[in-house]
């Protein structure tokens, strides 16, 4: 299905509409710019438009539910990721997508925003982190890695217990960063094209298992947000390239069985540490 993202807090209900409903009906509520994948609808109901849409609380993990498009106080609920400053990207009718950060198709071991409780040790500026603040791919070792966009090396480093070796590349409208590389081909200053080779995914520093973590940052951002001024890359990055895992899709929508032979999806990998790197000195 289409990803969309929340413009506000939403709450999640387990069946279309508001009016007489029980209390249990609201799930949760999405926090504003959750990414969701949309499962079924649009049903009219209440006078309001709803879609079926999985996705991830923050807390609370992976949650399936209906949430309405609009309200007529808060306007627009859902709506597709705002496009990157000065470019085109990202818009689903063209297919105009940043390049994925690695050739071919990869499941994902974990989304934007879970395990809120194990990542709320780490922060940022010191303010904790409310989710895991990017996206990992399961990456065999040695994977190449490349430029989502042009972009210049900004920092090239190394945490023992936390992101391994990694790269923060700038671009003309933010970041991107890659992490537990087993190999970096790069320096500071460096000049890359979007799709070049600059490294190879690996399991260095406090990860769990082989992968890439990928996350964007968009200008202007600030990093005592609690997520480092990061944002969800996965509504940037073609569909083409990545898995969505099965706890946020519908199962037994035989569309979506097709559409994705995996649907069983890879294991979920423990949450990786982001070590005890000084908050301020976090790239």
């Amino acid at each position: 299905g289409d990803l969309a993202q929340t413009t506000d807090f939403v709450n999640v209900r387990r069946s279309p509409g508001v009016a007489n409903k029980p209390g249990d009906d609201v799930l949760g509520a999405l926090l504003p710019r959750s990414t969701v994948v949309i499962l079924d609808g649009s049903e009219q109901v209440d006078g309001l438009a709803w879609w079926r849409v999985g996705g991830i609380l923050v807390p609370g993990g992976e949650v399936r539910g209906w949430v309405a498009e609009a309200t007529p106080a808060a306007g627009a609920l859902l709506r597709y990721a705002p496009k990157l400053p000065g470019t085109g990207v990202p818009d689903p009718l063209t297919g105009v997508y940043l390049t994925a950060p690695y050739a071919g198709t990869f499941d994902i071991s974990q989304l934007w925003g879970e395990n809120a409780d194990y990542y709320s040790r780490f922060s940022y500026d010191g303010v904790p982190l409310l989710g895991h603040n990017g996206i990992d791919f399961w990456l065999p070792e040695g994977t190449p890695v490349q430029a989502v966009d042009g972009a210049v090396v900004q920092q090239v480093g190394f945490e023992q217990d936390g992101f391994g070796n990694y790269v923060l590349l700038r671009h003309p409208w933010g970041e991107s960063i890659y992490a537990h590389l087993s190999g970096v081909d790069v320096s500071q200053g460096q000049q890359l094209a979007a799709g070049q080779v600059f490294g190879r995914s690996g399991n260095t520093g406090g990860s769990t298992g082989p992968h890439l973590h990928f996350a964007i940052r968009i200008d202007p951002y600030q990093r005592t947000d609690g997520w480092g001024g990061f944002s969800d890359p996965l509504p940037y990055l073609p569909p083409e390239s990545y898995r969505l895992p099965p706890y946020i899709l519908d199962q037994a929508a035989p569309s979506l069985a097709a559409a994705l032979p995996s649907l069983a999806g890879a294991p979920r990998m423990a949450p990786p540490s982001m070590g005890n790197i000084p908050s301020e000195l976090r790239p």
